[in-house]
């Protein structure tokens, strides 16, 4: 339930500072301060809690395979964010991690 909850919590988090910057900016604060994928990581938790929560192993499954159809989705998009900010999303892409803190 710990790992689901922390998982909504951060999607709450993630949703609320996109919707604080304004659209001409880059994400860098709240919750982007520690990871670059806030959304997608917090789904991944999510989806890991519930399939812990129930001991459900399709719903385990999936979550594993959001992470890695997620780490594939955020190349794309990374390069997206170097042609729209360039040096300031690589300076940002060096100082915070893909998903959360270290990982």
């Amino acid at each position: 339930m710990i790992v689901f909850i922390l998982g909504l919590i951060m999607n709450l988090k993630a949703s609320y500072d996109y919707r604080a910057t304004p659209k001409d900016q880059l994400i860098t604060k709240g919750i982007y301060k520690i990871s670059r994928n806030p959304d997608y990581f917090s789904a991944f938790l999510m989806y890991m809690g519930m399939g812990l929560i129930g001991v459900a192993w399709p719903m385990l499954i999936l979550a594993i395979l959001h992470l890695l159809f997620y780490q594939i989705t955020t190349k794309y998009e990374e390069r997206m964010c170097v042609e729209i900010w360039g040096e300031e999303f690589k300076k940002y892409k060096k100082k915070v991690a893909k998903n959360f803190l270290f990982f």
